[in-house]
């Protein structure tokens, strides 16, 4: 294989077939990949499936490469939802040849409907692909058929599991999920931190929560510094008395120094945040 090209040769045209239709269903997309699959197939159909926690621009994306393509198509951009995401890569290619017969093949794998997957350059991918016969391969088939016709449905669309379906001794499984227009917001923390809501790594400050008293003179260790003590003042070695006021059942007890890894804080962070290996998140909420 041409390094060069990468597995791009798996999109290469047929000498004497025309691609009829072409369906991608992938959780992650990018130009180049549009830009070169359209290039060199020149389908007069593509059926796109994102998932529906992908950003906004994404299907706008889309769009401008067919619009910018060498060939006019008819280009149709769904959505797809899972209880997590549809983190299928699959690529399925309807031929026609010069006799009128119909072929198909089939290219799926690690790699996502971007440059980075299929260059052979960057990601290390393992693409399998396979030549589909409706004798050998018909559960493959009309599964792939049933997600193309969600997409033009105009409708949210369930398209049921299929397993151990035989493909060449190996036995494939393909997930179930739903196709259509985008749901709305994303519904899970998985399909939320795809949307890119992160935040800086919390360090509090001092003084965050807590009321500061300023005083003339540091207390002695009396009944009133006792007494200030009792009623949820903190005292710290200096002129400066400190009262938290957020936390379980509306005190937060003296702030804990974070860890190494940074997890490490007051009751009242974990309701908002949830920590990550990126940081801390928290809800668009």
């Amino acid at each position: 294989m041409d390094k060069a090209n990468g597995s791009f040769d798996l999109f290469s045209a047929r000498k004497g077939r025309k691609v009829e239709a072409m369906l991608v269903v992938t959780p992650y997309v990018e130009r180049e990949f549009f830009d070169r699959l359209l290039s060199q197939l020149r389908p007069k159909r593509l059926n796109v499936v994102i998932n529906d926690g992908c950003r906004l621009e994404d299907e706008t994306m889309i769009a401008e490469a067919a619009a910018a393509a060498p060939r006019r198509l008819k280009l149709t951009c769904a959505f797809g939802s899972a209880p997590g995401l549809v983190h299928l890569k699959l690529f399925y290619i309807v031929w026609r040849t010069e006799g009128g017969r119909t072929e198909r093949s089939l290219v799926f794998g690690s790699a996502n409907a971007t440059r980075q997957g299929f260059s052979g350059m960057l990601n290390a991918e393992l693409i399998a692909n396979c030549r589909l016969t409706k004798t050998n391969h018909s559960g493959v088939i009309a599964w792939c058929e049933r997600v193309m016709a969600a997409t033009t449905a105009g409708e949210r669309t369930s398209v049921e599991a299929q397993h151990d379906l035989t493909l060449d001794g190996v036995s494939l499984r393909l997930p179930a999920m739903v196709v259509g227009p985008r749901k709305g917001a994303s519904s899970s923390f998985d399909l939320w931190v795809q949307r890119g809501y992160l935040l800086a790594t919390y360090r509090p400050e001092p003084g965050f929560l807590k009321v500061s008293i300023p005083l003339k003179r540091e207390l002695e260790q009396t009944e009133q510094a006792r007494f200030v003590a009792s009623v949820g003042f903190d005292k710290p070695p200096s002129k400066r008395l400190t009262y938290t006021y957020v936390g379980q059942d509306g005190f937060l007890p003296e702030e804990e120094e974070f860890a190494d890894d940074g997890r490490q804080g007051g009751n009242w962070r974990s309701r908002y945040f949830v920590w990550t290996q990126f940081g801390f998140w928290c809800s668009e909420e």
